[in-house]
């Protein structure tokens, strides 16, 4: 990506108040006094490298990056996230208009940031998705008898109750509670049901299928309710 002349004329001429260069790297000592740099997503190869030498040559500027590819800033959202929402870095798309354009600017100017609504819930999503996979790969740990077990502990079912219903002894489902938990490495048999409820499908009398794995992930069988 490339700012263009045209376009570095018409910022400078409705920011009259600001003094606007392009620079490759800043090597002239020109960035002492920047405010903010704005840097083309796609020149960035090394964020972590990208922020410390910008903090060196410019150390009050607000970091912003710009990007024409929706896609390509979802994906930089999504491995960068926790660091640009830490640094507070914004990032902005090109193809908006001259006055959006100007009005970022001036919101970076006052120490604000911005964030496209579509880039954070991407990243929530994908955020989402991730956590599934992982914990369907923990639930599926289990065997048949423990997701029975929890399937029921998940509704509620006190130990009596599950041993009444699947024809075993209270001590054996404690047991079975007991590896459950020590298998999906948590603390009790409420953070066993919760993580088991965010990853499997509800229902009675219906196939458990983990989200997020496809067919392949049918790996147990939920009685009806007690």
């Amino acid at each position: 990506m490339y700012f263009s002349d045209a376009l570095l004329a018409a910022v400078a001429k409705e920011l009259s108040d600001c003094y606007i260069y392009r620079s490759d790297d800043l090597d002239d000592g020109s960035g002492a006094g920047t405010k903010v740099v704005l840097a083309s997503l796609d020149s960035v190869t090394d964020l972590a490298a990208f922020l410390d030498d910008t903090a060196m040559r410019c150390p009050k500027a607000h970091v912003a990056f710009i990007y024409d590819n929706e896609v390509v800033a979802r994906s930089f959202f999504a491995a960068h996230g926790d660091t640009i929402l830490r640094e507070g870095i914004s990032l902005i798309p090109m193809n908006v208009r001259l006055d959006v354009w100007l009005l970022f600017i001036r919101l970076f100017l006052l120490g604000q940031t911005y964030l496209s609504r579509e880039l954070m819930v991407a990243s929530e999503d994908a955020a989402k998705e991730e956590q599934l996979k992982v914990a369907a790969k923990i639930v599926g740990r289990l065997t048949q008898r423990e997701i029975e077990i929890l399937a029921l502990a998940a509704r509620g079912a006190q130990n009596k109750v599950i041993a009444e219903r699947l024809g075993i002894s209270e001590h054996t489902v404690k047991l079975h509670m007991h590896h459950v938990i020590r298998k999906m490495n948590v603390q009790n048999r409420t953070e066993a049901a919760h993580l088991f409820l965010q990853t499997v499908g509800s229902g009675s009398g219906e196939p458990v299928r983990l989200r997020g794995l496809g067919d392949s992930a049918r790996i147990g069988y939920v009685p009806g309710k007690p």
